[in-house]
């Protein structure tokens, strides 16, 4: 399970298993917890905080995400949209933060044996496309656009990357874009 922290350096926590949501710009941490697979909005702590709250961050990992077979999850990831929706018709800005693509290239090529890491950048690279490719079918269900960014731990490290990768995100939110950050697993 990872943590979020966010560039402001707000405080966060990751609770539950495979997803939670983090607010952005608030002084008390603001959670949303994934309990059920049915829906991410089952469980809202601080109630006066999420109506506060403009941005949230919304993390999605591979156990979630993808099935016994190694596809997209198409059931799961439709009530996560659906909830996702709500959230944007509530005036939230949402950033999703998305596992997956290696789990999903894994099952693209039926690979089962361990990986070294040029084979897992690999695997990633074909299972991106099928990761971004399910978020963008069942986000045009909505007529709502995504946008892909991929992010490498440098990018987090290195200042101007950093300021460029948050710039990028505000952008995509004024453009009315759901972001869908996944890590650069190719670097």
């Amino acid at each position: 399970m990872a943590e979020l922290v966010d560039a402001r350096d707000s405080k966060s926590r990751s609770f539950g298993s495979a997803c939670s949501i983090q607010a952005w710009g608030t002084i008390t941490t603001f959670l949303v917890v994934k309990v059920s697979s049915n829906l991410i909005i089952s469980f809202v702590k601080a109630i006066n905080t999420f109506n506060s709250s403009q941005r949230l961050v919304i993390k999605i990992g591979s156990s979630l995400l993808t099935n016994s077979k190694g596809g997209v999850n198409k059931s799961v990831l439709k009530n996560v949209v659906a909830d996702i929706v709500w959230l944007l018709n509530k005036k939230k800005d949402v950033v999703v933060v998305s596992s997956g693509a290696i789990a999903l290239g894994r099952g693209k090529l039926k690979l089962t044996s361990e990986l070294t890491l040029n084979e897992s950048q690999a695997v990633a690279a074909t299972g991106q496309i099928e990761l971004m490719a399910a978020w963008q079918s069942e986000f045009k269900k909505h007529k709502l656009q995504v946008a892909q960014i991929l992010l490498s731990p440098s990018d987090a490290e290195n200042k101007k990357s950093s300021k460029n990768a948050i710039a990028t995100i505000e952008n995509l939110l004024t453009f009315g874009c759901v972001p869908i950050i996944n890590e650069n697993d190719t670097t």
